[in-house]
């Protein structure tokens, strides 16, 4: 899959939740492999972690590592719930060890 073709895809948490959808991507200049996907999240997400703004919002780093599935969406391993903890740099150990395996 290109690149490109995740621009403007829906993003979703496992349990079905609406997260956004990619904006942009961020790349390893190393590898070029996609690091991280930089999703405007939906809005009472984005309020919720702060990034809400007067017109719109910043864009969320959603690791590569959280996405179980790419197809019409971009499905997440992760709850909404767990991912807005990992936003905030609250992901527990043990769910982070868990995703890289």
């Amino acid at each position: 899959m290109n690149g490109r073709e995740l621009f403007g895809k829906e993003v979703i948490g496992d349990q079905g939740s609406r997260i956004g959808k990619v904006r942009d991507l961020t790349f390893d200049v190393g590898s070029w492999q996609i690091r991280e996907l930089e999703v405007d999240l939906v809005p009472d997400l984005a309020e919720e972690l702060g990034l809400k703004k007067m017109l719109g919002s910043e864009p969320a780093a959603v690791r590569v590592d959280y996405v179980r599935a790419i197809g019409d969406t971009i499905i997440l391993k992760i709850s909404r719930p767990q991912l807005r903890a990992a936003l905030q740099g609250k992901l527990p150990i043990q769910r982070e060890k868990a995703l890289e395996a």
